[in-house]
This record gives structure tokens, C-alpha cells and sequence, in this order.
């Protein structure tokens, strides 16, 4: 069995949610121990202000001519001093190399990923900030990646593919309510979820469903690695006078053979 373990609270400002994916046996985050690519801000995209010739001089002594029809072809450089290229044909998964006009090379290694494969077996960059996707751009999220993740505009629902190359998908965020219980944990009121299309604010990594309750907005920040997903109170929540709990639902689905294994002990309040 496949477990898919998260991790929730709800504390008197926001509520966390994480999901992680097995990876040879064993849970994995999609993050990792090193820096993440965006942590590399020596990197920029190649301007077209720099010496063409000193770049053509670099790529006929150092790029075979197979590798100048890659989709990333001179896309990516340093912000170095000298002119410098990508060896494009030296990518892996979690590294890059350059070399500038003294003749030196420049790699980078991520504990994390840097670029997968296309159809085309190219290695591609991971696309690193949310962009609008899907049918009629009715959806945001990372979507250059092995594992996209999505959220759509209009439901809030969040995909989340669990493994490379399958249809293997855990969604939440769909069907959300807030839950006023008494001490014996009986339900005495639910505040249900805004159906109208909320107001929506779209950041590098961030997505922000406003109003998604009366005065609680809903933050996500989405990397390729992670969803955490937050709920921010605008103002003091009306809770009524007999509740002792006030529990946050959502509704999650996964796919066959996946089931969610629950963390032991105390959490945060």
C-alpha cells in the first residue's frame, strides 16, 4: 500500500497542509537538502545585448552541433564578468555547466532537481514560478515539471501528480468547510465555503483565494516539490458561545492502492 502522508494544523491564524509522495519505498517531500534552484541568483536568461560573436566563438569550439537545436539552446548564462554559454549537452537532472571566454567551467548541483525530460528526451528546466495553464487558462499552477500541480480558478480544487509518467493524483481543496463543535465534539454549526469565484491574487508562488470564507482568505505557496496551503483570519472569527473546537474539513481523493498515514503525537496549536 502507498501511503501519502500530510501533516494539518489549524492554529488562531492559519491551517498548513503538505502532501509528499513515496519515492523507492520511502516518503518524500520533493524537497531536498541543498538549495533550491531559485536559490541560484547567478543565473539569468542570456541577453541579447551580449557579444553574438564571442558566444558564436564559444559555441562552434564547445557545443557539438546535435545539441544547438535544444529547446534551451543559449537561453541560460551566468552573471559572471566574461561572456559565458551553457554546455547544454553536459545537463543532468540536478546540474548545469557553463563556460566562459577565459575557458573556464562553471557547474551548478542542486540537491533537488533542475530540469526533467520532455518527450523529446531533452533535459528541460522546471518551470519555477505559477503561470496560468489548462483549458482557457481556468487553471495556475507548475506545470513544466514531471509532477505538475494545479490549482483550478474557480473551485480552489489542488492536483497534485503523485509519480512520474502515471495518472496517479491526489486533489483537495475542493470541498472545504469550518466546523463549530461542543465538548463531546457534536457538530453545532458549519461555515460553509464561498461558492461564488472569489477574488484571486497570483504571485511568483503564491495564490491567494479571498474570501474563500467570510474574512478568511485561503494562501498557497506552490513549488514544484511542495503545496502548503494556509488560511489567513482577516478579522476575529464569530464563534458561537457554547463551541469548545472549531475544526477545518477538506475533502481529499486519491487514487487506488494510495491511503494517508496520520502522524503520531502533539501537534502545533
Amino acid at each position: 500500500m502507498k501511503c501519502l502522508h500530510f501533516l494539518f494544523f489549524f492554529v488562531s491564524s492559519c491551517s498548513a497542509l503538505y502532501a509528499q509522495s513515496p519515492m523507492q519505498g520511502i516518503s518524500e517531500l520533493r524537497s531536498y537538502s541543498a538549495s533550491h534552484p531559485k536559490e541560484n541568483n547567478n543565473l539569468r536568461e542570456t541577453s541579447s545585448g551580449e557579444s553574438e560573436s564571442e558566444k558564436a566563438y564559444l559555441v562552434e569550439k564547445y557545443i557539438p552541433e546535435e545539441f544547438r537545436k535544444h529547446p534551451e539552446f543559449l537561453k541560460k548564462s551566468l552573471e559572471i564578468a566574461s561572456v559565458n554559454i551553457e554546455l547544454i549537452q553536459y545537463r543532468t537532472e540536478n546540474q548545469r555547466t557553463f563556460i566562459d571566454l577565459n575557458h573556464q567551467y562553471h557547474t551548478q548541483t542542486t540537491g533537488g532537481i533542475f530540469h526533467y525530460k520532455d518527450a523529446q528526451n531533452n533535459w528541460i528546466s522546471i518551470q519555477e514560478s505559477l503561470t496560468f495553464g489548462g483549458e482557457n487558462a481556468s487553471k495556475i499552477g507548475i506545470f513544466s515539471t514531471e509532477l505538475p500541480i494545479s490549482v483550478a480558478y474557480e473551485s480552489g480544487e489542488t492536483r497534485m501528480q503523485l509519480v512520474k509518467s502515471s495518472s496517479d493524483y491526489y486533489t483537495f481543496g475542493k470541498n472545504t468547510a469550518i466546523r463549530f463543535l461542543d465538548e463531546h465534539s457534536e457538530v453545532l454549526s458549519t461555515l460553509e465555503k464561498n461558492q461564488e469565484i472569489p477574488d484571486a491574487a497570483l504571485g511568483l508562488s503564491t495564490y491567494r483565494l479571498k474570501n474563500i470564507f467570510p474574512n478568511i482568505d485561503r494562501v498557497q505557496e506552490i513549488n514544484y516539490w511542495s503545496v502548503k496551503t494556509d488560511y489567513h483570519l482577516q478579522e476575529k472569527m464569530l464563534v458561537p458561545a457554547s463551541s469548545v473546537f472549531v475544526e477545518l474539513v477538506d475533502e481529499v481523493t486519491l487514487p487506488i492502492g494510495w491511503e494517508i498515514a496520520h502522524y503520531e503525537g502533539t501537534q502545533n496549536t
